[in-house]
């Protein structure tokens, strides 16, 4: 069941992945046409990508510590029909 759930969960996560990957490209095309650039939207997405980067670095453990942290002792306190004690 948790390996139905893992491969499942990783196939989506690829395609959304994808997705992205050629959003991202489409994007950056059409930045580079608007500023008469064949370069410029590229580097225009990487700084926002860069950008993105640093502030879930500087905001890692708001963002992903403490939600995975919590969840997991939810799960553990759980009881097995589902209410929390």
């Amino acid at each position: 069941m948790l390996s139905a759930s893992m491969i499942t969960s990783y196939v989506l996560f690829v395609f959304f992945l994808l997705a992205a990957f050629f959003a991202s490209m489409g994007l950056a095309g059409w930045i580079s046409q608007r500023m008469n650039d064949p370069l410029a939207g590229y580097w225009v997405i990487s700084g926002g990508y860069a950008l993105l980067g640093i502030v879930f670095t500087i905001l890692r453990n708001v963002l992903l510590k403490l939600p995975v942290m919590n969840s997991m002792v939810r799960n553990i306190y759980s009881n097995s029909d589902g209410t929390n004690n």
